[in-house]
């Protein structure tokens, strides 16, 4: 793509992001619009709230759930066993 070509892709892209906000902003069909989109965004950004608080619901359940599990197996802490490995050799 050549510098010509960028620079009318450039200015092409400008005017209809110009002509898009002065549409939303200047005109009464426009503002309605804005309006209405403002209320869908934040309906959404509640929806992923609330999405978010019964994942971390369900993670921290899951937590206890394996800290019971643990504990009802025997193994107190909350790292898994690890082998004994002060007799291994270095690899090189």
């Amino acid at each position: 793509m050549s510098d010509d070509s960028r620079a009318i892709a450039a200015a092409v892209l400008g005017a209809v992001g110009g002509a898009v906000v002065g549409y939303l902003l200047f005109t009464d069909r426009g503002r309605a619009l804005r309006r209405e989109l403002e209320e869908a965004i934040e309906g959404t950004t509640e929806e992923f709230n609330s999405l978010r608080s019964a994942v971390q619901k369900t993670a921290d359940l899951a937590h206890e759930g394996w800290k019971l599990l643990n504990d009802a197996v025997g193994e107190v802490s909350g790292e898994p066993a690890r082998l004994d490995r002060t007799r291994q050799t270095a690899p090189f």
